[in-house]
Order: structure tokens, then sequence, then C-alpha cells
């Protein structure tokens, strides 16, 4: 596996024909390397929120390829939220869904292991594990007899973990298990640029607010500093005071001024103490 720096993009590309439909699936897996994904595509304290719908759907569609990929019966994720607590995410079906929610709820599992040692986890039996007394029994409950949990990380920052299920016991072939973990590193990479495009979104959001806002104070300081005949900077001051006075946002009151649903006299006589007259909004 090469390391490097690249954008998540380039990890992206349609399926082969007659392979799922996940459009995370590489085609980079059949030449035996995935770069790994870049740091800077973390949160600024390294926590990750829960992605959205449309990113939960593709992770569950990448799960249900992975099963014809690697032939194995089932496959999920589980990501780290916020708390750094691990949450089920994403299966290729309701079933593996609820064996994903049992180590959640036990607090213990190959899934677990992997996310806090960042190395795989493969258990060929069930039956045959002593270290899992609340895991194993609920999952053979469930018909499954091999897990298989591949850590999804960057560096030392913990992200999630894939796992694989199979019914009947046996081991992964080395060439599969490094299948397996591109696949890991695959899907680290897609969370993560989804959650860095959602950044830039509110960021992009934000900023044009801030912009609109500017855009209706320097109009409210006009009207009242034609209405004070004073200079700008001193109707700035003024409805500034007012807002604070009132515990208003600036960019409301200005909006008031704006629209009419305030006046220059309301915020003289609340100077002077006297009543201002028509009440505020």
């Amino acid at each position: 596996m090469t390391t490097g720096p690249s954008d998540a993009g380039d990890l992206f590309h349609a399926p082969a024909d007659g392979v799922g439909g996940s459009v995370l699936v590489p085609t980079l897996l059949t030449q035996g390397r995935v770069r790994q994904p870049r740091r800077e595509h973390l949160c600024k304290n390294g926590r990750r929120r829960r992605p959205d719908p449309a990113a939960v759907d593709e992770l569950g569609q990448l799960c249900a390829d992975v099963t014809g990929l690697l032939a194995v019966d089932g496959a999920g994720v589980m990501v780290e939220d916020a708390q750094g607590d691990l949450r089920f995410l994403a299966a290729s079906d309701d079933h593996i869904g609820e064996i994903e929610q049992l180590q959640v709820e036990t607090g213990e599992g190959p899934c677990v292991t992997a996310h806090a040692t960042g190395q795989a986890v493969t258990i060929d039996d069930l039956t045959a594990v002593d270290w899992l007394p609340r895991f194993a029994p609920r999952a053979l409950d469930h018909g499954m007899h091999a897990v298989y949990s591949f850590p999804m990380r960057v560096d030392d920052t913990k992200v999630g973990a894939l796992n694989l299920y199979r019914f009947e016991p046996g081991r992964f072939a080395d060439d599969v298990e490094h299948a397996a973990q591109l696949l890991a590193d695959l899907g680290t990479s897609y969370i993560l640029s989804v959650d860095a495009a959602q950044r830039t979104t509110r960021l992009a959001s934000q900023l044009q607010h801030a912009l609109d806002s500017r855009v209706v104070i320097e109009q409210a300081k006009g009207k009242l500093s034609g209405e004070w005949s004073v200079t700008t900077s001193e109707a700035f001051e003024r409805m500034r005071r007012y807002a604070r006075n009132h515990q208003r946002r600036l960019h409301d009151v200005a909006t008031d001024i704006v629209d009419g649903r305030m006046h220059a006299r309301q915020l003289t006589a609340d100077e002077s103490g006297q009543p201002a007259g028509d009440a505020l909004p």
C-alpha cells in the first residue's frame, strides 16, 4: 500500500461492470494500492459529526458491494462520534446492523478492539473465543460464526472500523485481508472528505450571512445619519448602543430600521429615557 498526499477525490471511481452500485468501489483495488486519507480532512478538534443521509446511503452501498467483492455474508461500518464513542453508521442489511449495534450495547467486540488498537482483528470461529463473553454468544445467536474488523484511521487519529461477517467459520487469505484494509482506508477517505465538504459549505454560508448583515447595517447607518444629521460613525455607535442595552442583535435592529419597523426617534427617546411611543418589535 502506498501512502502520500492525495485529494480524496482521486480514490473514487465508478464500479466495474457487475460489481455493485457504489461509486466508492475503486479500480485501484485491482491494482493493489489505495492512498491513505489526508489528515487535513479531519475536523479541527479531530472529531467528526455523523455524515449526512446521502453519505450514510453511499457507505451502506459500499458495505453491500464488499460482501460480493470479498465473499462475506455481511459488512458494516462504525465510526467515532464527537464524544469519542463508537456508533453504528451503515451496514449491508438490517441483520448486520443489529449485530453491529450489539458491539455498541455490550461495549466489546472485534470492532471495538480494532478501533482502540489500530490493528485488524480476525476471529475465525466465535465459538472458540473466550475474551468476548457478552458479544460472542449474542452474535452466535444471530447466526454469525466469523468476524473480521479493520481499523479506519489517519495516522494516530481514530475514525472507526469496517467489519465483515460470515455465517460459517473460516479464516481470510492474506490477500483478502489486504483488500479489506484497502476498502477500510477508502471508507475513511470518503467519511472525511464528506465532512470537509460540509465544513466548506457551512463556512460559505456563514460568510454570505456576514456579508448580507453588513449590507443591512450600512443601510441602517445611512438612514439614521440622514435623519439625525450626524456622521455614519456616530449613527452606528448609537445603533450599537441601543442593541446592546436591549440585548438584541445588531443585525436585527438594523433590519427593523431599514424595513421601517423602527425609527430614529425611538432610539433617541431610548437614549433620553423618554417613552419611545410605538412599541418595539
